[in-house]
């Protein structure tokens, strides 16, 4: 799901708050790409089904290279 404006000033300001480095791990590049708040499944020992639990995290991408950084979307505060 696309974030919106007032998610991303939230994101920018929690990143800044955190003090989270901006170059990335793989290339040193300082631009990033982030757009969309993921819901990624939990997979139970059984498997998954219909009522399987998300985490919801936000992914930043490297413009670079291509590497992917995963936030918690509910520790920045993204969600109400």
């Amino acid at each position: 799901m696309p974030l919106t404006p007032d998610q991303m000033e939230k994101l920018q300001r929690w990143m800044e708050d955190k003090g989270v480095a901006q170059p990335c791990p793989a290339c040193g590049n300082v631009g990033w790409v982030t757009e969309e708040m993921l819901a990624v499944p939990v997979r139970a020992l059984t498997g998954l089904s219909e009522s399987t639990p998300q985490i919801p995290m936000v992914e930043s991408t490297c413009d670079n290279c291509g590497f992917m950084r995963l936030f918690s979307a509910v520790a920045m505060g993204l969600l109400s």
